[in-house]
């Protein structure tokens, strides 16, 4: 038997609601802007890294070029990563009431002729500024150090009163390298053909109080 509605019946038919979609589906929507966004941040950052990656090394050989020449590889040795500048040849020093040092600051010390010097380490901790080829009281000495394995050496050669022509090399296996007459060290390499001065590693505050006369090399950067 037909059904018959009534016109309220019908009015409520007609007014219902359509199926709504599950509220876990819209929530997995996405905004296209959104994603553009991203992958536009993404690919900046990695525009930015490539080129920090690239310029870097250009940009402090350029400095070095300015200072000294640019040592050549040892065709010997495989670098995991070549680093090849000149030792600081020309190194600037400052009295102890002149050097703006934190009193907890470590500096190298040396005393030669009981004469006594002084070398900021954190001068030598950027690229380029890792060997300081100096000469004092007659004796050529480098100072080298290496901020990622924290290892010193100091260097001397009585009698010539020339600088020696110490340089970093590179890296390989997790040590920096130098080269030395023309043939690449690990920088803890006991057979270096160099004598070793002896040295000291003090706070600076230490070695201000002992040695207010003494001078320090406190910065790379210093014309």
């Amino acid at each position: 038997m037909p059904q018959h509605h009534s016109p309220a019946d019908k009015d409520h038919l007609e007014s219902e609601p359509q199926a709504v979609r599950p509220t876990s589906l819209l929530r997995r929507e996405v905004p296209l802007s959104w994603l553009l966004l991203v992958i536009c941040l993404g690919f900046g950052i990695a525009l930015a890294l490539a080129l920090k990656a690239f310029l870097t090394p250009q940009l402090t050989t350029a400095k070095h070029r300015l200072t000294g020449s640019i040592p050549q590889a040892d065709p010997a040795i495989q670098m995991d990563s070549p680093a090849e500048f000149a030792g600081v040849s020309a190194p600037m020093f400052l009295t102890a009431g002149e050097a703006e040092i934190e009193d907890d600051e470590p500096v190298i010390a040396i005393t030669v002729n009981e004469q006594h010097r002084a070398y900021r380490l954190q001068a030598l901790a950027s690229m380029g500024d890792h060997i300081v080829n100096d000469v004092f009281e007659g004796v050529s000495v480098s100072v080298a150090y290496c901020d990622q394995t924290n290892c010193v050496r100091v260097f001397a050669r009585e009698g010539s009163g020339q600088r020696l022509n110490l340089a970093t090399q590179g890296w390989v296996s997790g040590q920096m390298w130098i080269k030395v007459a023309g043939k690449g060290y690990a920088l803890d390499d006991p057979k270096i053909p160099l004598q070793q001065l002896a040295f000291a590693r003090v706070a600076w505050r230490k070695w201000k109080k002992d040695h207010p006369e003494s001078k320090v090399y406190a910065d790379s950067a210093l014309p």
